[in-house]
Formats: C-alpha cells, sequence, structure tokens
C-alpha cells in the first residue's frame, strides 16, 4: 500500500523535473548501502587485525559451460602469481543483453564459438567439477548469479555482479581485481607487491591493458599459457583494473570510480593476454603472428608437474567432441570481427 502511493505520488511530479532529480536519487540509494558495508568492514578489522600484508581478491562473472575447460588453469595461474581469493559469479542460464544476447540464444559465445557444441559434459559433470575446484583449492568461492528482468530472463548484469561483489566481499579484501576468464595477468612481481607500491605512490588503483591472442578454443590440445599466437595489427584497447577497496565507491566495465589519483599500467608493469579473437575466420587469420611468451618459465615447470585433473591439455580433450577443430573452422565466419 505504501509503495503504490509512493509511485503515485512520484507519478505526478513533471517528467523534466523528475529527470533532474534521477541522478540525486540513485546517488541517495547508492549511499544509503554504505553504512552497512563499513561496519561490516569494522567488524572484520576487529577480528583480522592488519599483519602488513596486502589482501588481494579477484571477481569475475562467467557462464559455466563456456569456461569449465580453462577455470581451473586460470585460477591457479592468478594464485600463483599472489591472488589470495577467488569471487566467481556463475551467470550459467543467463541471456546478457546486446550483442551478448544474440549470441547466448544461439547457443555461441560473443565471439561466435559454439561452446554448447564443443563441450561435451553434462550439467551434472560440470557441478561436480566446481565443487571439485571449491573443495581443492582455497579462497574459491563460486556465487550463483541469476538476477531476472520483468519478463523472468535471467540477465548477464555485469556491472552490477561486480559491485555486489565489491560490497559483498570487499570488506575481508584490501585490493580487488575485476576482470574476465579469458585474460591472464602478467607482471614482474607478484601482484600484492604491486598492490603495495601503488599504495605507496598514493593510488586508490591503476588500469591494465591488453595484448590481444588467439581464443581459448583455438588450442585445446595445450594449456592456454602455452599459446603464443597473438594478433599482430592494431586493435582497440580494453582496460581492466585493480582498485583499493576501501578507496572505491563503484566499479564499473573498464574503470572504477574514486576520488584519488590511478595509475596507467605499461607492459613493464603489468598487463594481460586476453584470448578472445577466432584466428580461423578468414579476415582475421593472416593477422596471427607467434610471439615470444611473457609468462615466466616458472610457472610452466609448476603447471606441468601438476596432475592435470580438470586442468590439463590431455582431459580437455576428453571432455569436448572429437571434431573441435572443424565446428571452430565452420563457425568461424559468422563473428564480425569488431570489438
Amino acid at each position: 500500500m505504501i509503495i503504490e502511493s509512493y509511485a503515485r505520488w512520484v507519478s505526478r511530479i513533471p517528467t523534466p523535473i523528475r529527470s533532474l532529480l534521477r541522478p540525486f536519487y540513485r546517488c541517495a540509494r547508492e549511499l544509503a548501502g554504505y553504512p552497512f558495508w563499513i561496519l561490516r568492514w569494522l567488524r572484520y578489522r576487529m577480528t583480522n587485525p592488519d599483519n602488513g600484508t596486502q589482501r588481494i581478491g579477484v571477481h569475475t562473472i562467467f557462464i559455466a559451460r563456456e569456461n569449465i575447460l580453462f577455470l581451473k588453469e586460470w585460477i591457479l595461474y592468478h594464485r600463483w602469481k599472489g591472488i589470495d581469493s577467488f569471487f566467481l559469479y556463475d551467470n550459467s542460464g543467463g541471456d546478457g543483453g546486446g550483442r551478448r544476447d544474440y549470441f547466448r540464444r544461439l547457443r555461441k559465445n560473443k565471439y561466435a564459438i559454439p561452446y554448447h557444441d564443443i563441450v561435451t559434459l553434462s550439467d551434472t559433470e560440470i557441478a561436480g567439477i566446481l565443487d571439485h575446484i571449491q573443495q581443492d583449492i582455497p579462497n574459491v568461492h563460486i556465487v550463483k548469479w541469476q538476477p531476472k528482468d520483468s519478463e523472468g530472463r535471467i540477465m548477464y548484469a555485469q556491472v552490477e555482479a561486480r559491485n555486489d561483489a565489491l560490497k559483498r566481499f570487499g570488506p575481508t579484501m584490501d585490493w580487488m581485481v575485476f576482470m574476465d576468464l579469458d585474460e591472464f595477468l602478467v607482471s614482474t612481481e607478484p601482484i600484492p607487491e604491486i598492490a603495495q607500491r601503488l599504495e605507496k605512490g598514493g593510488y586508490d588503483g591503476g588500469l591494465m591493458y591488453d595484448r590481444v591472442m588467439t581464443s581459448r578454443f583455438d588450442h585445446l590440445d595445450r594449456y592456454i599459457t602455452d599459446t603464443t599466437l597473438a594478433f599482430s595489427e592494431p586493435y582497440p584497447t580494453a582496460s581492466k583494473y585493480i582498485c583499493k577497496v576501501d578507496r572505491t565507491w563503484r566499479v564499473l566495465i573498464h574503470s572504477f570510480v574514486s576520488l584519488g589519483r590511478r595509475f596507467k599500467f605499461t607492459e613493464n608493469d603489468l598487463f594481460y593476454l586476453h584470448y578472445k579473437l577466432p584466428s580461423s575466420h578468414p579476415d582475421l587469420r593472416d593477422h596471427f603472428e607467434e610471439s615470444q611468451n611473457p609468462i615466466s618459465a616458472e610457472w610452466f615447470d609448476i603447471l606441468h608437474e601438476s596432475s592435470g585433473l580438470y586442468c590439463g591439455a590431455d582431459w580437455k580433450l576428453s571432455a569436448v567432441n572429437p571434431e573441435w577443430k572443424r565446428i571452430m573452422e565452420l563457425n568461424a565466419w559468422r563473428y564480425s570481427p569488431r570489438p
């Protein structure tokens, strides 16, 4: 009754005035949630005193079937880089929006890769792998993320997912990285040391940029990080970021909102390999070249000494259609090579 009365009262306000008031309303709605966040942060600090180390968390939103072949390697790699906690929002069943929505309905990702035809694992097997990863690797939190629109369709809602993670898990972290599962951070020093350097420099965070690589689905017969096929032509650069939690108000897809300074990393500091473009596309296939792998050799020693369970190339080949290369070639032309 109260909500209906409020809605009728708002509807009487002239539209131009409502448009002017809307930004103030949204700002007030965002600020209203901060007292609870601050209390949660204070409670965490009282029970977990600061010991001088930088706690780094990473958030991503993903579709389980699309990423299950690569998930464990991605987690192990970034754990090796110094990231402590992983907040993974599973949007399986989602529709997404815009161009992503079109391909999702065709059971393909936004690069027109038909992962439903390639990955032969059942839903039960995928759920079992996710459970194994959570039990096998410390501090991996998989969250079901299925917000719905007015028609009951599950939305992707990437910005909302990131801000949910910032408010829900941010108080337990010093810094958070926001990125995707087809992106691998590369740096000459561990991520906690980079975060400490940012803090000493008075920065609220930093923006990192990508080096475009061939798609993860192009080379299922090897580890992702073994891939050295890079896009050789200029391509619009996308940024991801690391931010100081207690100085960040809101996070977006490619940036974050804070009052302080932000650092822009170069490839000498921190960047990420972005495994995304299908190399079999007729307009792209002549624009890839072998490049020197920038990932430290120490990682490959660790990777190849592991059992490869839910991670190695042999396991991936057992979980996909034997005709995966042909499927990639048949569907490559459907992708429009634009950002």
